[in-house]
């Protein structure tokens, strides 16, 4: 294994220092080690001293911004960066709105992008961050690449099945279908551009759970009947994030909490979406365990009908906790907060709750029987 000099290269334009450095003491602060370069470009070691960063950190941190697109060196350290076989991972953080040249859009077209806006740096960046390197860790930062329809990582004896969500462009929030129900703070809707990634089949189930964390506290496991493939519920969303942090180590690959939109997006079918009300259908009954017909219980996943993706249960069973702090949409997110979205509805909610563009905020100690959890992967997709 490649031993690293820095967590972190942050590549940025001069003219974004002051945002830059505020970035750089966020993350020392965190305990993630930068490599932040402040040399004149007229210092004869200048490019040697780049080049040595670039190639002994483990995430190249590429904040983009209006002023990056129209630097000299940014763009450089940007291309060596991709082809620099020893940089693990490419990391684009944009820091304001900017429009990317025709150059830069391709070289990031397969790169997951996050905006600062939408993703700040507490919440964002410094989990995104963590969930890829030791801090989480994970055992090594070779992991490795992730490619095809369906993917099944190994715990243990159990699979955990992943599908492929092709990125791409979709409207989410209060869309047409949805407004005879929406609340206000799935208002206004809105256009979104992913990237490819993969999220879990199914939801996480108290087996996979269990074998991840050696313990198993779900309301719905005393019930007199096997339990294992109903889903894991009673999770706070810290919880959550632990289960991911230990399954991230225990399978070398780095799993995260989808984003809100990311969950959305999935849930109406991606790129074959049906603009369903619910994931997969108009029909409630055919997709969903809702509190008309679970009978006051969980049920075993993947006894409906799955969406449009081959998903299934992403509408009622339980809820599912995001990685999202809880803001209306108009607004940027505050970062620092303990306020998370959870998505999807529950067998014990209504139709109206259940339906794929129902948001609800919850505190990060909430928990209930009707509150689970899945999982995506975003790195290494090819």
């Amino acid at each position: 294994m490649m031993d690293y000099d820095y967590d972190i290269f942050i590549s940025y334009s001069h003219i974004d220092y002051v945002v830059a450095e505020s970035i750089y003491k966020a993350l020392t602060d965190a305990g993630i080690s930068c490599f932040f370069d402040n040399i004149s470009i007229e210092n004869p070691d200048f490019w040697d001293v780049l080049v040595k960063g670039i190639k002994n950190c483990k995430v190249f941190l590429y904040l983009g911004s209006k002023n990056t697109v129209k630097a000299k060196v940014t763009p450089k350290e940007l291309s060596y960066a991709i082809g620099c076989k020893e940089a693990r991972f490419i990391y684009p953080y944009f820091i304001d709105d900017c429009e990317l040249s025709e150059v830069h859009k391709l070289m990031l077209s397969d790169i997951n992008q996050r905006y600062m806006s939408r993703h700040p740096i507490s919440t964002g960046l410094i989990p995104d961050l963590k969930s890829i390197f030791s801090y989480n860790e994970v055992g090594t930062t070779s992991f490795p690449e992730i490619s095809g329809e369906l993917v099944c990582v190994e715990i243990g004896n159990l699979q955990l099945e992943m599908i492929r969500v092709e990125g791409g462009s979709l409207e989410l929030g209060a869309t047409s279908e949805q407004i005879p129900f929406a609340e206000a703070i799935e208002h206004p809707s809105f256009n979104v551009k992913l990237p490819t990634f993969y999220i879990s089949k199914y939801l996480i189930t108290q087996c996979v759970w269990e074998r991840v964390m050696g313990y198993n506290k779900s309301h719905f496991k005393h019930k007199g009947v096997y339990y294992g493939n109903h889903p894991a519920e009673h999770l706070t969303h810290d919880e959550a994030v632990d289960f991911v942090r230990r399954l991230s180590k225990m399978t070398n690959i780095p799993f995260a909490l989808p984003t809100e939109e990311e969950w959305e997006y999935a849930a109406r079918g991606g790129q074959k979406s049906g603009h369903y009300l619910y994931a997969g259908s108009n029909d409630i009954d055919e997709v969903a365990w809702y509190h008309n017909n679970s009978g006051r219980t969980t049920h075993p996943v993947g006894e409906k009908k799955p969406n449009e993706l081959g998903l299934y249960d992403m509408c009622g069973n339980v809820w599912e906790w995001t990685a999202t702090p809880a803001h209306p949409y108009e607004n940027e997110v505050i970062p620092g907060g303990n306020v998370f979205i959870r998505r999807g509805g529950s067998w014990w909610h209504e139709a109206k709750n259940c339906r794929v563009s129902r948001r609800y905020a919850s505190d990060h100690s909430k928990k209930t029987s009707g509150l689970g959890l899945r999982v995506v992967i975003r790195y290494n997709v090819e």
